[in-house]
């Protein structure tokens, strides 16, 4: 063989080896890309799970805050449900009115 064959096939053999190079990194940038993408794409879904709980949350807390209000105006405008809020949150009783207290979660001791 020719000196000039074997300069082609040894520059042939180096272009073979560049091209292989250039797609072995093609293709870890692809894998790199996808990894990069599959867990963004897990992190966002589990942002996105905890973003719909808190805004559960704060929904629920505007109905809270809304019985609230609803019930601090009354308790500012309606002496009979300033009363009634009296006697069940305090236990508060008219003059002449009769209590009876109701024994609650005693154990019978007697039978031992």
């Amino acid at each position: 063989m020719s000196r000039a064959k074997v300069k082609s096939r040894g520059i042939t053999r180096f272009f073979h080896l560049v091209d292989a190079l250039i797609i072995a990194i093609i293709i870890a940038a692809t894998a790199i890309c996808v990894s990069i993408n599959t867990r963004t794409r897990s992190e966002l879904a589990a942002v996105n799970s905890k973003h719909q709980a808190a805004a559960d949350r704060v929904a629920d807390l505007r109905v809270k805050v809304d019985l609230l209000e609803r019930e601090v105006n009354q308790l500012k405008a309606d002496s009979k449900f300033i009363e009634s809020f009296a006697r069940k949150k305090f236990g508060f009783v008219r003059p002449g009115d009769i209590v009876i207290q109701l024994a609650q979660n005693e154990q019978d001791t007697s039978s031992e």
